[in-house]
This record gives C-alpha cells, sequence and structure tokens, in this order.
C-alpha cells in the first residue's frame, strides 16, 4: 500500500512535489496502489519511485520522469504519457491502452505483458526494452519513426507495415 505522506505531498501539486523530491533525495517515494485518476502531473519527478499497481487513468503525464520506477501492472489507460521518460523502470503487466505515449523514452524498459492497444507510440525509444514481444503490438495506433531492435522492426515490417507509416 502507499504511504499516505507521500500520496498527500502528490496531491498538493507538482511543483510542491518535485520540490519535496529535490530536498529529500534519499526518499523512495511509495505510491503502490494510489489513485493518481484524472489528474494533471506534467513534468513530474517520479524517478525511482514504487507506483506498483497504481492508478493513473485519464492523468497528464506529459514530460514526467518515470526512470528507474517500479510501475508494474500501473494502469495508465487514456494517460498522456507524451514525451515521459520510462527508461530502465519496470511496467511488468502495465496496462496502458489508449494512452498517447509519443516521444517517450522505453530505453531498457521491462515490458513483460504490457498492454498498448489502442495507444500512439510514434517517436518512441523502443531500443533495449526487455520482453517487448511482437504480438504485444499489433493493436497499437502507429509506430512511425519508432525505434526498435533489430528482429522486432523486421517482424513488424513483415507482418504489420502499416504501424510504421
Amino acid at each position: 500500500m502507499a504511504n499516505p505522506d507521500h500520496v498527500n505531498k502528490i496531491k498538493e501539486g507538482v511543483s510542491s512535489w518535485n520540490e519535496w523530491r529535490e530536498k529529500n533525495p534519499e526518499i523512495k517515494p511509495d505510491l503502490g496502489w494510489a489513485n493518481l485518476v484524472s489528474l494533471d502531473l506534467k513534468e513530474v519527478h517520479f524517478n525511482e519511485s514504487n507506483l506498483k499497481l497504481a492508478f493513473c487513468r485519464d492523468s497528464n503525464f506529459t514530460n514526467a520522469d518515470f526512470s528507474n520506477a517500479n510501475l508494474y501492472g500501473t494502469n495508465f489507460q487514456n494517460a498522456d504519457l507524451k514525451d515521459a521518460n520510462f527508461e530502465n523502470s519496470n511496467l511488468e503487466g502495465a496496462h496502458i491502452t489508449n494512452a498517447n505515449l509519443k516521444g517517450a523514452n522505453l530505453k531498457g524498459v521491462n515490458l513483460k505483458l504490457a498492454n498498448f492497444d489502442g495507444s500512439d507510440l510514434s517517436d518512441v525509444d523502443l531500443i533495449g526494452a526487455k520482453k517487448l514481444k511482437f504480438k504485444q503490438l499489433l493493436n497499437v495506433n502507429s509506430l512511425k519513426n519508432t525505434k526498435l531492435d533489430g528482429d522486432l522492426l523486421e517482424q513488424v515490417k513483415a507482418n504489420a507495415p502499416h504501424l510504421l507509416d
């Protein structure tokens, strides 16, 4: 369960949260199972945070930093994740459907069983993404200008080239 003090701090707003994170770099925020639905969290610093199984539907995370975060099973349905940084985070089993990930950094991310159905993955960097399977990309809206590792790119070109347009 989430640390109630951390939940209260994020609900104070992004500037208060980011300032608190800057002043307390040794704290690893725990927002596991937190309800962060329909919030405006642009440019929030969630790096190295625990958001395991958090509810983040319909929220705005444009330019957010999720690097090295535990996002296991997090629900990002309909979220705006444009230009978000997820580098080296854990998105195993995350529900990222109908989301905007345009320009996001997913380098080195664990994507085992992550669901991207209906999401825009154009301009996304997926180089070195771990446990990402071709079938996870079949129902995305776009992979235009997306950086994919060689084998995965070849599978997309051969079986779903329309996603690259």
